[in-house]
């Protein structure tokens, strides 16, 4: 029986959790069925407000320095926000430009986890009605009592 191609594909933002999924499918995902693994940015030129370590370039050289160690089977690609289109429309037409089969991300972006645990951030409740691929949702590590 022939396997099919697959793709990783981990949404990043500079957040702490968005780090997190990649870790996660970096040290715990990624295996020799696993093709390829697409990290993808979408920036805005407009929001000159973020901190360094959220800018494009920034995170440009963090995600291909740590793509490095897989060679051939890790790849960053980044795409500026259009007009009228919305950070998370972007980077789902950006999974489905990829071929994704799957598509990772942190629950959570920049501005961080919500006050309740159960809300997810806009991006995630977008991607977990629209989403036309299987996703993977990293949550933040909480111990429970």
């Amino acid at each position: 029986m022939e396997s099919r191609a697959q793709t990783f594909f981990v949404g990043t933002d500079g957040s702490d959790a968005s780090d997190m999924g990649f870790n996660v499918v970096m040290k715990d995902m990624l295996r020799e069925d696993i093709d390829h693994l697409v990290v993808g940015h979408i920036s805005d030129k407009k929001k000159d407000y973020l901190p360094w370590n959220m800018r494009a370039n920034f995170v440009a050289d963090a995600m291909e320095a740590k793509l490095m160690p897989i060679g051939q089977k890790g790849r960053y690609c980044h795409r500026e926000k259009d007009e009228g289109k919305t950070t998370k429309e972007m980077l789902w037409d950006l999974a489905e430009f990829e071929k994704a089969t799957i598509v990772c991300v942190g629950n959570h972006g920049r501005k961080g986890p919500k006050g309740e645990l159960s809300v997810a951030g806009t991006a995630i409740e977008y991607l977990s009605l629209n989403s036309t691929f299987p996703c993977l949702i990293i949550k933040d590590r909480k111990a429970r009592t």
